[in-house]
């Protein structure tokens, strides 16, 4: 019910702004060691690469040589691809920080800027470009007199980005072609309408991926929540689109099952207009 579901994004957004100030501590504190990790271990590998020529040149005489307790032979093949492992673990975590940082962040920036939904779409399908253009179809219905939106134009096209790659993403899943066949390519429907009524503006991104399982939909703007550990997912894309939107006075809701695709259907507030359709002064 329609009740129900407010009630679910308010507890969401208590949630959301109370991990903003975890997260925050949190990402300062694991920035410096992992800085300093990555650092040296450059040092590190670079020592390796210096130090080896002269170890297998002594091994050539001495063939019971032990480096750190192991054989020679094994320190040389193995050791350096640990040095490696350490240095991309480190990245990793560098990389998780700055997501953090960006989750912590994503209630700063000005909202007061005239967003065009068209262009702001236009642009991030140009962004998306690669990632899309050997997967999917994109299809546009677009009011051409869709009204304009007060906001963040860089903020809009970071959660229309993050909805299309996660779009993307689901499509090649299961589009997968035999060897030496082309994959068929999956569809991406874009649609933006005015809801007069409400005065909003209502953005749907629908593809046709393999969709979810209800237990997922429940949790897929919940921080940290991913499905794509594999991949790298940190779970906090989504969590950020959710604060952005809300931020400016939006909603954003998901409908999904296995089988049918998904679509993230967003509502904001057009220009001069308050939710119910009564008009105020303009900025």
């Amino acid at each position: 019910t329609q009740e129900q579901r407010v009630q679910e994004q308010l507890v969401h957004a208590d949630k959301m702004a109370s991990l903003g100030q975890l997260t925050a501590g949190v990402a300062h504190e694991i920035n410096n060691p992992t800085q300093f990790i990555r650092e040296n271990i450059r040092i590190v590998r670079e020592a390796l690469a210096d130090l080896m020529p002269i170890l297998k040149a002594y091994h050539e005489t001495h063939p019971d040589l032990r480096v750190a307790r192991l054989p020679f032979p094994f320190f040389e093949e193995q050791v350096p691809l640990l040095a490696a492992d350490i240095e991309s673990g480190a990245t990793r975590i560098r990389d998780i920080v700055a997501s953090l940082k960006q989750y912590a962040r994503s209630d700063e920036g000005k909202l007061d800027e005239d967003v065009d939904l068209r262009q702001t779409v236009a642009t991030s399908l140009r962004l998306t470009h690669n990632q899309l253009k050997n997967t999917v179809e994109v299809v546009q219905e677009i009011d051409p007199a869709l009204p304009h939106i007060r906001g963040n134009v860089q903020q809009i096209e970071q959660v229309l980005v993050n909805v299309l790659i996660n779009a993307c993403q689901a499509i090649q899943g299961v589009r997968a072609g035999g060897p030496g066949a082309a994959a068929p390519k999956g569809r991406i429907r874009i649609e933006g309408v005015y809801d007069v009524g409400r005065g909003r503006v209502r953005l749907a991104v629908a593809d046709d991926g393999p969709g979810m399982r209800p237990d997922v939909v429940r949790r897929i703007f919940d921080p940290f929540f991913t499905t794509k550990q594999d991949a790298g997912g940190t779970g906090l894309g989504l969590s950020i689109v959710y604060g952005i939107i809300e931020k400016h006075g939006g909603d954003i809701e998901v409908d999904s099952e296995p089988g049918q695709g998904t679509e993230f259907t967003i509502t904001l507030p057009v220009i001069g207009k308050e939710p119910h359709g009564e008009q105020h002064p303009a900025d």
